[in-house]
C-alpha cells in the first residue's frame, strides 16, 4: 500500500544537493554537494548535470552521506 511505501522510502530529507548562496559580500555561488564531480564553474556544473554528461567515474561514494534518513523506518 501507499502508506508502507512512505515509510521505505522516508521522508524528504537528503545531504546530496545543489543549491545556490548569496555570500555576505552580495555574490551569488553555486555548492555542489551531490557527490558528482560536475567540473569548476556554475555554467560548467549546470551544463554538464542538465545534459547528463557524467559518468560513474565522476561519482563520488562517500558512505557518510545520506540521500534519505535510513532510521526513518526504525522511528515511525
Amino acid at each position: 500500500n501507499s502508506g508502507g511505501a512512505l515509510v521505505r522510502r522516508g521522508p524528504a530529507y537528503t545531504e546530496l544537493t545543489l543549491y545556490a548562496q548569496v555570500l555576505d559580500d552580495g555574490t551569488l555561488q553555486l555548492v555542489n554537494h551531490l557527490g558528482i564531480n560536475l567540473g569548476d564553474t556554475p555554467e560548467e556544473i549546470l551544463n554538464r548535470l542538465e545534459q547528463g554528461k557524467y559518468s560513474v567515474a565522476d561519482i563520488i561514494n562517500d558512505p557518510e552521506r545520506k540521500a534519505s534518513d535510513p532510521r526513518y523506518a526504525d522511528d515511525v
